[in-house]
């Protein structure tokens, strides 16, 4: 009789019976994953919500203080003379204002010059007004074109230019900023030092004053024949002389006379606006209109972002909460609470009444309604008439903080916190939990995954075990079917 192993070393598929066994086991983390992938759909939604939640907190952040309110524009009926700018501080109202006289720079011309004519050595002192003087020193060979050079790299607030007519050459100085104190003051200091130190841009000037009082009244009248001496502020023939004189801006504002600026930009007359003169075609001494009034254009594009912000929250939810009678598609949030409850309270703050607020109660009362659809929409006719003509009541009704009267941004912002709030807001909160959920989920799987893998461990040692013993056991067979086939032969023969 034969022993065999009945194919147990051989035949056993040791890999499939462990694969098997594992999948039977890891039934559970399937189900894990798949609570966790639902979480994950979860937590996309809360996020998408919660960036729709934080567009229309922002929406409502412009409109809940009466500053945000507080835009003002301008008018001028001529603004060929006047054009305006205004900021937050303008008051509404109108004004009469006549330009008199615009603000001009100050400006002189030299005598002729020819193009290759030297001015001597000396140092021009240049002044602007009752500033400080600049000293510009002046060398033997210097021509018009290299002091013209000198004077605007000095910094000494006149610009400087050479002029050729056709024949000679004129040097033209104009005073770099307006009004009447804005004068240039030309003198010479002194004409008798080295070329070494005419090369210098900064010189001792107080030691050439005192060189210059030394100088008699001969020398004096010498250097004045020179032809720097022809580039100095006198009354004298061959000196600069003015072309156009330094003037103040002079204005009116409703009959208020003499109003003086040395500019024509003006910021301090009428707070918050800046006038900006100007000359028409016919010249000035012109009377226009400002008129000041609520801007409101920004407030309305700002009502217009919040309809927006909170029409993308709405579909949002209606997108998130679907449900369809079928049943076939439902969505990511239908029936969860913490959805349930944002969205209630949002449509509770939308729809319920303002207290202390004379004429609007609610957003409907301003033309903003909710339609069939549950969105918000805006009767522009409406809206603009509220802004118009009861624009202090419209700015109440939304900014107001009275306790107990609180304005509808006031609340809503208020309500937008509870919900929306980055550590301690409903969604925030909810949010917290799912990450703990999954964060659970990833431990059991973790705790079953180690599980496996050490039933795994044992159940191939033991196929390896059998797999040893069958093969002793198999080596046994072989040795007695040897030893029967031997004694089989042995007793034939006998």
């Amino acid at each position: 009789m034969q022993i065999t192993s009945n194919g147990l070393i051989s035949g056993i598929d040791v890999d499939s019976i462990l694969n098997q066994l594992g999948e039977l086991e890891r039934k559970p983390v399937t189900q894990l994953k798949q609570r966790e992938a639902d979480f994950q759909v979860k937590l996309s939604a809360y996020g998408n919500i919660q960036g729709s939640i934080n567009s229309l907190y922002d929406a409502m952040k412009a409109l809940d203080t009466a500053s945000d309110f507080d835009q003002v524009t301008t008018t001028s009926q001529n603004d060929s003379i006047l054009s305006t700018s205004v900021s937050s501080g303008a008051v509404p109202g109108s004004y009469g204002i006549t330009v008199k006289q615009l603000a001009q720079s100050q400006k002189l011309n030299s005598g002729a010059f020819k193009k290759d004519e030297t001015l001597g050595e000396g140092v021009l002192q240049i002044k602007i007004g009752t500033g400080e003087s600049k000293s510009i020193g002046v060398s033997a060979t210097d021509t018009l074109s290299d002091l013209s050079k000198k004077i605007n790299e000095a910094s000494a607030g006149v610009s400087s230019n050479v002029v050729f007519d056709g024949d000679n050459y004129f040097l033209s100085l104009t005073a770099q900023s307006t009004g009447a104190a804005s004068s240039i003051q030309v003198s010479l200091v002194d004409s008798n030092f080295t070329s070494s130190e005419s090369k210098s841009e900064s010189i001792d000037v107080e030691s050439a004053v005192k060189d210059k009082k030394e100088t008699d009244e001969t020398d004096k009248s010498k250097d004045k024949k020179k032809a720097l001496s022809r580039l100095v502020s006198s009354d004298s023939d061959q000196s600069l002389k003015q072309v156009q004189e330094a003037k103040d801006a002079i204005i009116s504002v409703d009959g208020i006379e003499n109003i003086r600026r040395n500019s024509n930009k003006i910021t301090d007359v009428i707070p918050g606006v800046t006038l900006n003169l100007k000359a028409d075609e016919t010249g000035i001494d012109k009377k226009t209109t400002l008129t000041i009034r609520q801007d409101t254009n920004p407030i309305y594009k700002k009502i217009e972002n919040f309809v927006n912000a909170y029409n993308k929250v709405h579909e949002q939810f209606s997108t998130y909460q679907k449900y369809e009678k079928d049943g076939e598609k439902i969505g990511e949030l239908f029936g969860d609470n913490t959805t349930n409850l944002v969205r209630s309270s949002l449509k509770n703050t939308l729809t319920s009444k303002i207290l202390g607020t004379d004429g609007f109660s609610r957003l409907s009362d301003l033309g903003i309604v909710l339609n069939k659809e549950n969105k918000l929409e805006i009767k522009s006719t409406e809206l603009n008439n509220a802004l118009d003509t009861k624009f202090e009541k419209v700015k109440t009704f939304f900014t107001s903080t009275d306790q107990g009267k609180e304005g509808f941004a006031v609340r809503m912002i208020n309500n937008l916190n509870t919900m929306a709030d980055k550590s301690n807001g409903l969604l925030a909160t909810k949010a917290k939990g799912i990450y703990k959920s999954i964060d659970e989920i990833n431990s059991q799987v973790s705790k079953i995954e180690k599980r496996i893998e050490t039933s795994q461990s044992r159940l191939s040692k033991q196929f390896q075990n059998l797999e040893l013993l069958l093969g002793q056991y198999q080596a046994t067979g072989d040795y007695l079917n040897q030893q029967i086939s031997n004694l089989s032969s042995l007793v034939a023969k006998n």
